[in-house]
Order: structure tokens, then C-alpha cells, then sequence
């Protein structure tokens, strides 16, 4: 790109609004590439949430260059399959996952939530980390961009990043300046879209006696529907512990009911009487008459949260020097394992370019790099958006659902296998670390911000050897 020049010794400041696993992603390569940034986390604390995570070769690479695959290998069990059953846990649906090894390079992988966040959080400088920092405005200019925070405190930077979910702050005050001056489109100020209320959750560590699954070295992965219009979804884990989200579908009118903007019934009390909802229905595992309700009782109540599941792809994933990355920029729904992809893909698209702007760039240039983020990430974002709405319904007992699963189960392999391809040719690197080699049988999708910046990267060592000659 003809506007971004070879780097100044100066680097930008980086001010990154949430720690969650995009915002704390982004600061491990930050880290790496010798750009000084600085985290900024609403919460008092990152509360731990009982979920578990689907990730394999689409952070596979970029796990290698940080140095954390072996790790995660250790604390992940791989996902063979996916198991979809009834009220009387009768198998309706069973989709094979095995092949993404040679496709890809890599199985996928189930990590409880908590062990993941804590590989990537140790990594970061405590004196980076910030808790308590709600961002309440913003003030951004040609010369940099400066934060306000609930607790009367300012902070500036060169670059602002919003990490901070679905319900970002940071989206919220960039998109009230465009909308004043009608400059934000109509699609990113409607209203976002909830399908799903759950309550998530991970047991204490159990007994394969009890249950012999957690004895299988791959993930037990379950989805059962009741026909009450409740389900669950239950992966085990590598510490013996099943981690169980349990789930009701929402129709319009109970949509707009469960909207967080409008309804603040989210906090432990709110967890317990949903659990009090679901407890009866059946789970798939132990001696086979177990139901959600057994599950409850056997997890410690601060891995229980209560919460909405909201989709939304906003346009807008930029504005001056400040930028949207995960959640803030697009929720898809948990039944299509991609929230968490994205959010580290993102961090990886957006570390490239931070890593080769000077500090003393200009806005213009800022929004250069920017503008080639969004390329890069929003179309893949798009159609993995658009399938992971389909597959929202896969575990619904909705005529939708039914007609999901019905498809799945009768379309060819091979057009199984190009959808699979959305997930598993998206295998980003960052271009300051030594690349890793990609062993996937399907070639990976084309990566612009890596093929540019080694390319940028590389004149700047030759100026540099020009220099010194």
C-alpha cells in the first residue's frame, strides 16, 4: 500500500479497551513485536465462565510462533465428533470431524475456557493489565486518540483498540459521533438480534467411574434437544470436568424481553433460577439417566453465569485511529465454535499492520491500515457469520432446526467438505515472528496483511543494510 512507509524508529502507543481473549491476544503479539501498548479492562476482575472452546489449525500456526501449542495440546482433548441426540437421548445427527487433520493441519481441540485464558493472560506484563477501567468517551484527532474512564481517569494513544465484546463501550461512542453526522449506516444502529438465553457452567473435577467418558483421551462432545424447547450442549475436558452450557430458544417477543440493554436480570441470581428451569433436562453421559440438573449440582456456582446469545455483524469496524476487533465488531452464534477464531484472527490481521506503522503517523495513514484490516477480515467474517446463523439452528426442535439437520444429513460429502473449508483455510501468521510450516492438505486462504508486511519489512532491512553500508 503506497501511503505506509517504512517504520521510524518511533513505535505507536496502543491503548487496547478489554481483556478478554482478542484483547489479550492482540497484547501477547504487541509484546512480541516490540510495541508498547497498554490494556484496559471494565471489570474489577475477568470472571472465569464455565464454557468450553473449539480451536484447532485456525490459530494452530500462530499458537506455534508464540510458543503455546505444545501447551494447549496438554490442557485440550481433540474433537472427533459431534453428536447430536433427542429427549431420549437417541442419536438424530452425527457429523465427523476427523478429516480436518489432513485438510487442515490440525484436529480442533476443547479447552475449558478458563485454562486457555490463563495460558494467554501469564504472558502479558502485570504492570500492561488495567482492571477497573470502564471507557465512558472518547476524543480522537490527528494527533492521537484519548480514553475517559468511569474512575475520573484519561489516557492517550496513538491507536485505540475496542476488544471490549458484544456490548462494547468503545463501538457504542464511535458510532454515536458517525450517527450524529449521518455517517453511520442504518444496519449498524438496528437492533441486535438474540436467538438463544443460556446458563453456562464447568463441574468440579469427577470421577470416571461415575463417568467413563472422561475416560476417552478425545472430547465427548453432545447436543441434546428437548422438545420443551430447552437443550444443552456438553463437552468433557482434559481435567476430568465437563463443561455444559443449558439453553432455551427465544421467539421475538421473549427476544426483546431478554435484551441486556434493557433488562439487567443477568447476575447470580438470575443464573440460579434458570438453572432451577433446565434441571430437568437429560444429559447425555454418565450412567444415562443423568439429567442437566445433576450436572448443576456438581459445579462450583462461580463457573455458573447466566447469558444472552446476541448476533450482529456491524459494517462499521473503524472510525479515525480507533478500531473494532471479536465481539465488538461481530457476534455470531456458539453453535458455529467461532467467536473465539475470529477474535484471535483479528488480533493477528491487526498486529501486522500496527507492527510496521511509525508512531508518528499521520491519521490518514492510521486509517490506511485499518481500512486493509477490514479488508482482509470482514469477508471471511461475513460467510462464517452467515453459517453459523444456519447452524443455530441445528439444535433447536424448531421446523427450521429440523430442516438444518435434515440437510446436513442428506447433502454430498464434497459440499460438506467446502463449508468445512470456511473454517479450516483462514490459518493466519504474524510477519515479525519466524513463520511455521503449514501442513494442511487444502492451501491456506490468501493472508494480506502477512504477504504485505513481509514485503514492507523486508525493504526496511535492506535500507536499513544500505544505511550501514
Amino acid at each position: 500500500m503506497s501511503s505506509i512507509k517504512i517504520p521510524s524508529q518511533k513505535r505507536p502507543k496502543v491503548i487496547i479497551a478489554g481483556a478478554g481473549l482478542g484483547g489479550v491476544m492482540l497484547g501477547i503479539l504487541l509484546e512480541l513485536a516490540g510495541v508498547n501498548y497498554d490494556i484496559f479492562e471494565k471489570s474489577a476482575i475477568v470472571k472465569p465462565l464455565g464454557l468450553a472452546i473449539a480451536l484447532g489449525c485456525n490459530v494452530c500456526p500462530i499458537f506455534k510462533q508464540i510458543g503455546i501449542w505444545d501447551e494447549f495440546l496438554q490442557n485440550s482433548k481433540p474433537i472427533l465428533e459431534m453428536n447430536i441426540s433427542n429427549s431420549q437421548r437417541e442419536t438424530i445427527l452425527m457429523h465427523d470431524f476427523r478429516a480436518q487433520e489432513n485438510v487442515g493441519g490440525s484436529l480442533f481441540y476443547a479447552i475449558a475456557w478458563p485454562i486457555l485464558y490463563d495460558m494467554l493472560l501469564r504472558r502479558i506484563p502485570a504492570a500492561k493489565l488495567h482492571f477497573g477501567k470502564r471507557v465512558v468517551s472518547i476524543v480522537q484527532g490527528e494527533n492521537g486518540v484519548l480514553i475517559n474512564t468511569a474512575d475520573g481517569s484519561s489516557y492517550d494513544g496513538d491507536i485505540l483498540v475496542g476488544a471490549d465484546g458484544c456490548y462494547s463501550a468503545v463501538r457504542q461512542c464511535i458510532y454515536e459521533k458517525l450517527q450524529k453526522s449521518n455517517q453511520l449506516p442504518a444496519h449498524d444502529s438496528s437492533p441486535m438480534v438474540y436467538r438463544d438465553i443460556a446458563v453456562v457452567g464447568q463441574t468440579y473435577p469427577l470421577s470416571p467411574e461415575d463417568f467413563p467418558e472422561l475416560l476417552k483421551d478425545e472430547c465427548r462432545f453432545e447436543y441434546l434437544i428437548d422438545k420443551t424447547g430447552f437443550g444443552c450442549s456438553t463437552f468433557t475436558t482434559k481435567a476430568n470436568t465437563i463443561c455444559w452450557v443449558g439453553f432455551q430458544s427465544l421467539d421475538k417477543a421473549a427476544s426483546k424481553e431478554n435484551d441486556p440493554f434493557r433488562n439487567s436480570d443477568f447476575g447470580p441470581e438470575a443464573a440460579e433460577r434458570m438453572c432451577k428451569d433446565i434441571k430437568d433436562v437429560p444429559f447425555v453421559g454418565g450412567n444415562g439417566k443423568l439429567t442437566l440438573g445433576n450436572l448443576i449440582e456438581l459445579s462450583p456456582k462461580r463457573l455458573i453465569k447466566k447469558v444472552v446469545v446476541g448476533e450482529k455483524l456491524y459494517k462499521t469496524r473503524y472510525a479515525d485511529r480507533t478500531v473494532l476487533l471479536g465481539d465488538a465488531a461481530c457476534q455470531t452464534h456458539p453453535a458455529g465454535a467461532m467467536g473465539a477464531s475470529n477474535a484471535i484472527q483479528d488480533a493477528v490481521a491487526l498486529a501486522n499492520w500496527i507492527n510496521i506503522l511509525p508512531g508518528d503517523a499521520p491519521m490518514s495513514q492510521v486509517t490506511d491500515i485499518f481500512k486493509e484490516y477490514k479488508s482482509e477480515r470482514y469477508p471471511s467474517i461475513q460467510q462464517r457469520f452467515q453459517i453459523s446463523n444456519s447452524l443455530g439452528y441445528i439444535r433447536t426442535s424448531s421446523y427450521q432446526g429440523k430442516m438444518v439437520r435434515g440437510l446436513i444429513s442428506s447433502i454430498p460429502q464434497w459440499i460438506k467438505d467446502k463449508y468445512a473449508h470456511t473454517f479450516i483455510t483462514c490459518r493466519p501468521q504474524v510477519s515479525f515472528l519466524p513463520l511455521v510450516e503449514d501442513k494442511g492438505a487444502v492451501k491456506t486462504a490468501p493472508q494480506p496483511s502477512l504477504e504485505k508486511t513481509l514485503l514492507i519489512l523486508k525493504k526496511h532491512t535492506e535500507a536499513k543494510r544500505t544505511v550501514t553500508v
